[in-house]
């Protein structure tokens, strides 16, 4: 399985808009008052305030959040990206989709790293603490290297589901919000757990999905819904589970009446206390 391109740059958009922060060593976590009381970074117990309530990441952290609601692994850490082939054709130009190093040649070291955005002019990247998640421009000196990714599918070959389709609700941790239109301005009208599957019934460009939780429907965020498949145009509906003492049958339209006056008929022998040997 690989990640489409498309749906990278939408959780990239979506870290944006949500104002997640920067606390190194983390990728993705909700960052709480506990963490920074408790936290021994400098840079978090000077920066870190700022982040609490907010999802947190580092620079690599940002592709482990994303592989992991592929259910992909990625390491965590810019060099190891790249020694261990997660990163491949290591060149000078930029190009979208592309990871986006800060490479010391010196020390042979990749020491940052972000993802070149759609346009191919800007760049998506956990700056830092005091920054958080931002984007700046592919021109700044310090990206000097560029890098394919194994795992996305640059060229469009798995082709993104057309709703209604089914998918699995990939939140970091607890329920996703569904809210009453497309964007965090709408109130919230209800909840689905992690690992729940939902039928998407239109995909929206802006971030949103019109879905329905098994009869709850509303908006959530495209960012934590993972597509499965694509629903069947005409789903056989579910057999009901026999029982000890139900029959179900099928009768043909034209032979309704027939059925229930022969139904009928055998009523009226039971309660007359059965049909005698050899009826």
């Amino acid at each position: 399985m690989k990640i489409p391109i498309g749906s990278m740059f939408e959780y990239l958009e979506m870290m944006l808009n949500d104002h997640w922060g920067y606390i190194w060593g983390t990728a993705g976590k909700i960052w709480t008052q506990a963490d920074q009381d408790k936290t021994e970074n400098e840079m978090a117990q000077k920066y870190g305030q700022k982040w609490v309530g907010h999802n947190v990441t580092d620079c690599s952290g940002v592709m482990v959040y994303i592989w992991k609601q592929y259910g992909l692994f990625i390491p965590h850490g810019s060099n190891s990206m790249v020694r261990t082939g997660y990163v491949l054709d290591i060149t000078p130009t930029p190009k979208a989709g592309y990871a986006a190093f800060v490479y010391k040649e010196d020390t042979n070291d990749y020491s940052h790293i972000g993802i070149v955005g759609k346009d191919g002019q800007t760049v998506y990247e956990a700056k830092g603490t005091q920054s958080g998640f931002v984007t700046s421009k592919v021109t700044d000196k310090k990206w000097n290297r560029f890098g394919r990714f194994k795992d996305v599918d640059y060229e469009g070959s798995e082709k993104p589901l057309k709703p209604p389709y089914y998918a699995t609700v990939a939140t970091n941790s607890g329920p996703l919000n569904v809210r009453s239109g497309p964007s965090t301005d709408y109130p919230k009208i209800g909840k689905v757990e992690k690992g729940q599957t939902v039928i998407v019934k239109t995909h929206g460009e802006s971030g949103w999905d019109f879905i329905n939780a098994d009869g709850l429907q509303g908006y959530a965020s495209t960012a934590y819904l993972r597509p499965e498949k694509e629903v069947p145009d005409d789903p056989e509906p579910p057999k009901p589970e026999p029982s000890g003492d139900v029959i179900t049958f099928t009768v043909p339209k034209d032979d309704v009446k027939k059925w229930i006056e022969t139904l009928e008929s055998i009523s009226q022998t039971l309660k007359a206390g059965g049909a005698k040997n050899g009826d």
